[in-house]
């Protein structure tokens, strides 16, 4: 696939997809175009959750969209550059489906939902105040030493015998200096991500990435079956449409079926007949790769 065919697969609403590419070379605004398509796929703005590293990363990003918005409701497209005009597209969607639901999203741009990952985690343990075990809301740390000391002290005092037995082994190694054994276990949970796998055992993390993928494939079989269902009278002429698509991009599409195992095929059949609006194509040419 080229670059301009890789960067419109990665906004395509209905497929997920993990983008690896150097700074500057355009992730935020490939986020920015599939957020806009996602609006016009959802009942209310809150549905779609964009989560960065950074506040500031958020910030921009909502800006970003708001000034995508204006441009779709001030300018004209054909003033646009031709890089600009799949922006304006999805914005003048976009704002389409806010005029249909009365979002009024230009003037609450708060109702969209993008967030640091530290934001996102407090937003669920509010919701889950006794599940998370944190009673309600939580502020995120910017210096969590302090919070670190008290882990390593709270440990100490543990009235726990089987760990009481490994940590009088360790006290007996530090020489029984308090001070310089909080400082290290403080030390050791600030770098936590450089010891924690090899420390602990993999299986649940193995036992998850299994369930992840039955949980997948019992989801992807669901759908297949349900396209096979409603598609059953087409699949002859849709069997044949995908064999000329695989001969055009030399790729090997399992046939059409009810498996799982077919639902790849399913979604590019699916981009073929529909925009990606989501509207039924009313045209078949070299766009799509036929004479």
């Amino acid at each position: 696939m080229s670059d301009e065919q890789m960067r419109s697969a990665a906004t395509d609403p209905v497929r997920s997809f993990c983008v690896t590419a150097p700074a500057g070379s355009g992730k935020t605004s490939l986020l920015i175009l599939r957020f806009l398509r996602l609006l016009t796929r959802v009942d209310q703005p809150e549905a779609i959750v964009a989560i960065t590293f950074t506040r500031k990363a958020a910030a921009e990003m909502r800006v970003r969209i708001g000034e995508a918005l204006e441009l779709a409701r001030t300018a004209r497209r054909e003033s646009l550059e031709e890089y600009q005009q799949g922006l304006y597209d999805a914005a003048v969607a976009a704002l389409e489906q806010s005029d249909r639901c009365g979002w009024q999203i230009e003037q609450r741009l708060n109702r969209l939902r993008i967030m640091t990952i530290d934001a996102f985690c407090a937003t669920l343990t509010l919701q889950m105040p006794i599940s998370s075990r944190l009673g309600g809301a939580i502020q995120p740390a910017d210096d969590p030493g302090e919070l670190y000391r008290e882990a390593a002290l709270e440990l100490l005092n543990t009235q726990d015998q089987e760990l009481q037995a490994h940590l009088t082994a360790l006290l007996a190694v530090m020489g029984n200096r308090w001070e310089q054994t909080i400082s290290w276990l403080s030390s050791l949970m600030a770098k936590r991500e450089q010891w924690q796998l090899a420390l602990f055992p993999t299986a649940r993390a193995d036992e998850a990435r299994q369930l992840m993928q039955q949980t997948w494939e019992a989801l992807a079989a669901t759908e297949a079956a349900t396209l096979h269902q409603t598609f059953l009278p087409w699949i002859a002429p849709l069997q044949m449409i995908l064999a000329e698509l695989a001969t055009i991009e030399g790729i090997d599409y399992p046939p059409l079926s009810d498996s799982h195992s077919s639902l790849k095929s399913w979604q590019r059949v699916e981009r073929f007949l529909r925009t990606q609006k989501g509207l039924w194509r009313r045209d078949i040419d070299v766009r799509q790769g036929f004479a």
